[in-house]
């Protein structure tokens, strides 16, 4: 524990890391709150200064950096849990791990925006707090704050060395229109796809499916699960065609479909 004079605040960090836990299924996403954004952004554009990638967060890591938070403004404590009792909150919400750490902090603020600046300086000039999140063997972070009816604001932040559970990207970027021939047009519809890097054990990009739509009709699969980004379709001139995308990664995270084309051979 570390008290500055004159300043209403505590810290306190433990190295709390640990290995191994069988994969589990992925539980639901919680975003961040304003404030909890902000204390990520601040973070996240530090590690960025120093040549680190972005940490990403994970709404299954905040449900339990809350109850922390919550449980501690509530009956007014400042300390970590037993690593046998962060073991049973990690496994309660489905998460696969192989390290995680905990950094916790108690300021007084304003409001839960400045008192996340607060949190930021306090982890800033602990070294202890501040290799921890900088650390490149966390890809994963969420945060959670509460404040006590003194008005104080307890912050946990929860960070974890889990499997790639970040969905990459995909959109549809040309479709180049060639030649008429019976009624029909050669039509060449391109894709691409990016995955979303991590600190530490990105899965990579897998592959792609296509899906297409004539005039108001359903989306239609026009591929499989491919590697291919680009193919060639023989489309009837006079009718209104949309073609989107969506991308797979060696974790079996999907993207969400892409924002469509329209083609008008």
């Amino acid at each position: 524990m570390s008290v500055a004079p004159k300043r209403l605040f505590l810290i306190l960090v433990a190295a709390l890391l640990a290995t191994a836990a069988a994969p589990v299924p992925a539980g639901a996403v919680q975003a961040p709150s304003a404030s909890e954004a902000h204390l990520l952004s601040l973070i996240n554009d530090a590690r960025q200064r120093a040549g680190k990638v972005a940490l990403q967060w994970d709404g299954r890591l905040a449900d339990i950096a809350q109850y922390r938070s919550d449980d501690m403004a509530r009956n007014s404590y400042f300390a970590h849990p037993p690593m046998d009792e962060m073991g049973r909150l990690l496994a309660s919400k489905g998460i696969a791990w192989y390290r995680w750490g905990e950094t916790i902090a108690l300021n007084s603020a304003a409001t839960a925006h400045a008192s996340a600046e607060n949190t930021f300086s306090q982890w800033r000039n602990s070294s202890a707090h501040w290799n921890m999140l900088m650390d490149v063997d966390f890809n994963y972070v969420a945060f959670g704050v509460a404040r006590a009816t003194d008005g104080r604001y307890y912050w946990t932040g929860l960070l974890l060395k889990g499997p790639d559970r970040t969905p990459p990207q995909a959109s549809i970027v040309d479709a180049k229109q060639g030649s008429v021939r019976d009624g029909k047009r050669s039509v060449t519809v391109a894709w691409a796809g990016r995955e979303v890097p991590l600190s530490v054990l990105t899965s990579g990009l897998r592959d792609f499916r296509v899906q297409r739509k004539v005039g108001t009709g359903d989306w239609v699969a026009v591929t499989d699960w491919t590697t291919a980004t680009s193919r060639s379709f023989e489309l009837a001139v006079g009718k209104t065609y949309r073609f989107r995308v969506r991308a797979r990664d060696n974790a079996g995270n999907r993207s969400t479909w892409s924002a469509a084309i329209t083609v008008n051979p």
